[in-house]
């Protein structure tokens, strides 16, 4: 808790720092219906719900990728309307990509992607330029395959799990860049977080 009688400068910091950025993906539908392809995402995050649709040039793995990635672009400059010079691209981490992940009882689909950062701020450029992040999400014990593939719907809800993640992560840095930026930090008045080195 920040007291009334620390420094102005101080209550900011604290004020700031507390606050943080949650992103849940509420559905996610591949639409096969209609030609093309969509991709329906619901999500919450700093406002009230919202659902957003994306063309998939295929129903595959990086179909899917390449929409999820569009939606989460989307989401996040909806979400804090910086420019367009900070941006986020994911890949699938290994060559393997989604796997079922069996632990009894339960069944999980697993996704690890990498994501790269693009920053406008130099210092946040320098300093977070990728990271992985993981969407995992429970299956039925019974789950169908089809052929050797999890449904789309599955698959797609997976990949936006990771991606949000990573939406997450950048959001938060966003909400705490004063922070982050020593010059900014600076200017206000507001001493710089340490660095270790």
């Amino acid at each position: 808790m920040v007291s009334d009688d620390q420094p102005m400068s101080w209550r900011l910091m604290m004020t700031d720092i507390a606050a943080t950025y949650a992103l849940r993906i509420l559905g996610v539908n591949v639409d096969q219906s209609s030609k093309p392809a969509r991709l329906n995402v619901r999500y919450h995050g700093l406002h009230e719900p919202v659902s957003v649709s994306e063309t998939l040039e295929s129903v595959d793995i990086p179909g899917l990728m390449k929409a999820c990635e569009a939606v989460a672009q989307r989401i996040f400059h909806e979400e804090f309307r910086l420019n367009n010079a900070v941006e986020m691209h994911f890949t699938l981490e290994d060559t393997n990509g989604l796997a079922l992940w069996h632990t009894n009882p339960t069944l999980y689909l697993k996704c690890p992607l990498t994501m790269t950062m693009k920053w406008s701020c130099l210092h946040l450029s320098e300093i977070f330029k990728t990271m992985t992040t993981l969407g995992i999400i429970e299956l039925p014990s019974t789950v169908s395959l089809e052929g050797n593939h999890i449904d789309t719907d599955k698959t797609a809800k997976v990949i936006m799990d990771a991606m949000a993640n990573g939406v997450e992560f950048m959001g938060n840095l966003i909400l705490m860049r004063g922070f982050i930026d020593h010059d900014s930090a600076k200017r206000s008045g507001v001493a710089p977080v340490p660095q270790h080195s």
